[in-house]
């Protein structure tokens, strides 16, 4: 049998030879099956020339096969499975055992000679005769190929013919040789989907160089084609992110954004330009942008999830920027949308001195703004997450003006806040509803350093206290939540306590809600720093919870800039 063999590294390099995983001709030293029969010419016209000349027969619709896309520094693996040979000296060829067909046959010596022969029909014929093909100068084909702002890579494919040549996915180019003829260029991003597939057809002559116009594979059925910059950041739920062994749905996930991630200078002022998609680039995903500073290019987004897949390392989301026309569409209400149960969110990242300071802005579609009380803007500063604020335990609070969303009533909740403590010496308000034990809630920090809840009625009430105690000067993730007739506490995603009682209190009083101080107890106001405070109409499940403080945490692993 012939041996197919592929051609020299440097012709590899030039020609882009890259071979299909299926068989598209058989081969073979004997007589059975079809023969094609020529001559290649020489450059001058004879036959023969000073070395053999190249060969490659494939079928007319035959197309280079694209590597698998893997790892970064992986390579796809391509299998050897056509028909590659040589003419003899005087440059005659006979290639045996062809099966039916129409094929493409060139001949190339060197980088610099080629010829080719189109359209060979062989049939039942058995042998097919081919008239002398010259050997002519290599034409020279390039261009500019326009790939989706996320595309991982692209490439230039020829029907009938062994080229796969990859486009450079910074500046667009491609070039390759071809003989002279006529051909049917393939331009493909492989991950773009049918709609970023195009073919041209082209005629070249002996030595041509020619420039092809631009070619556009944006994907103008996606949302956003004309955004210029894009990346992947790809979700782990397994041991090596943020382990999860549940699915969790409808999860405003946090984004934080470096100079690793996002060309600050590429992006409209304050993020305008920023969107994200689901994997494949064509369902936006809603978001809000809490922190954007482009000076630090530092920048804190939350991005609604519907599903955060448990235990997945091949998941991710598009985040486009780079279209200083873009209107910004950044929005709480529809990340911490009320019909998933948010019924107030403060991200606490605002200060007195920001230019039109509206107060604490609640993120919800409620819009229960909170006001500062004895504080200035000295007290915004780091928080858990972006900015958050300082109280100094001396009457500096957050005051929420009571509403109809804020009275949890005899429902589920769930009440949550980002808390550092500076000092613990007495009752630390945390969280506080209450009007002398009629429909009451706190969320406090007790003076043994134990997280403490207290729901109630008047002459009655639940309160129970953490096992744990924290420690000062340390960031924690705290949650109160009632599931029935069960309370728990939950320390940094982790459950620590929880009882269950005869009763459920309905929390609902027409007091105002406060962050760091208790209207009944003045001298429990918070000394430290709180930040991110929500409150749900719902009870949160343990495993939504506990990717909250994964997701959340300094040194969170959830998101990454590559498939682990």
């Amino acid at each position: 049998m012939m041996r197919p063999v592929c051609f020299a590294a440097v012709l590899l390099a030039i020609f882009g030879c890259s071979h299909s995983t299926e068989p598209q001709v058989a081969g073979g030293s004997t007589d059975t099956g079809n023969t094609i029969i020529g001559l290649v010419l020489g450059e001058d016209g004879s036959p023969g020339g000073p070395a053999q000349a190249d060969l490659s027969l494939r079928r007319s619709d035959y197309l280079s096969a694209l590597p698998a896309l893997g790892k970064p520094g992986a390579a796809g693996r391509i299998a050897i499975s056509l028909l590659d040979t040589a003419t003899d000296g005087s440059g005659a060829f006979r290639l045996a055992g062809v099966d039916q067909g129409s094929y493409r046959l060139e001949a190339r010596r060197g980088n610099g000679l080629s010829c080719q022969f189109d359209s060979l029909a062989v049939n039942d014929s058995l042998e097919l005769k081919v008239s002398g093909g010259r050997l002519k100068k290599t034409a020279r084909v390039g261009g500019k190929v326009r790939l989706r702002p996320d595309a991982l890579r692209g490439f230039v494919q020829v029907y009938g013919m062994e080229r796969l040549m990859p486009v450079n996915t910074v500046t667009g180019r491609f070039e390759m040789l071809l003989p002279e003829g006529r051909f049917t260029l393939r331009f493909v991003d492989p991950e773009g989907g049918p709609a970023t597939i195009k073919l041209k057809e082209i005629t070249l002559s002996a030595g041509d160089a020619l420039e092809m116009p631009d070619i556009d594979l944006r994907d103008s059925t996606a949302p956003y084609p004309e955004w210029t910059r894009s990346r992947r950041l790809w979700i782990n739920t397994t041991a090596s992110g943020a382990p999860l062994d549940k699915d969790v749905y409808g999860f405003p996930m946090l984004v934080r954004l470096d100079a690793s991630m996002i060309d600050f200078g590429q992006a409209a002022p304050k993020g305008a330009d920023l969107r994200f998609t689901k994997a494949g680039g064509k369902t936006p995903l809603a978001y809000e942008i809490e922190r954007w500073d482009a000076s630090a290019k530092k920048a804190e987004v939350w991005v609604r999830m519907d599903t955060l897949v448990a235990g997945a390392s091949d998941r991710y989301i598009q985040m486009f920027w780079g279209n200083p026309a873009a209107a910004d569409s950044s929005r709480g209400d529809a990340v911490f949308d009320t019909a998933l149960g948010f019924a107030g969110v403060w991200h606490l990242a605002e200060g007195s001195n920001d230019a039109g300071f509206p107060g604490y802005l609640d993120a919800t579609a409620n819009h229960n703004t909170g006001k500062g009380v004895a504080i200035s803007d000295t007290t915004v500063g780091p928080g858990a997450i972006g900015r958050g604020q300082r109280l100094d335990g001396l009457g500096a609070y957050i005051q929420v003006a009571d509403a109809p969303s804020l009275n949890l009533g005899t429902g589920d909740f769930c009440v949550s806040v980002w808390a550092r403590a500076d000092a613990i010496f007495r009752t630390h308000q945390l969280v506080s509803k209450r009007v002398d034990k009629a429909g009451d809630m706190e969320f406090q920090l007790r003076p043994d350093g134990k997280v403490d809840s207290y729901v109630g009625a008047s002459g009655t009430s639940d309160n129970f206290p953490s096992r744990s105690e924290l420690a000062t000067d340390e960031w924690h993730l705290l949650a109160f939540q009632r599931t029935g007739a069960t309370s728990s506490l939950y320390i940094d995603g982790v459950i620590d306590t929880a009882i269950t009682t005869a009763s459920v209190y309905d929390v609902g009083n027409n007091a105002d809600l406060f962050f760091g101080h208790d209207a009944q107890n003045f001298p429990e106001d918070w000394q430290g720093a709180l930040d991110e405070v929500r409150i749900l109409r719902r009870a949160m499940p343990p495993e939504w919870l506990r990717v909250s403080y994964l997701s959340q945490a300094t040194g969170a692993k959830l998101i990454g800039l590559f498939r682990p």
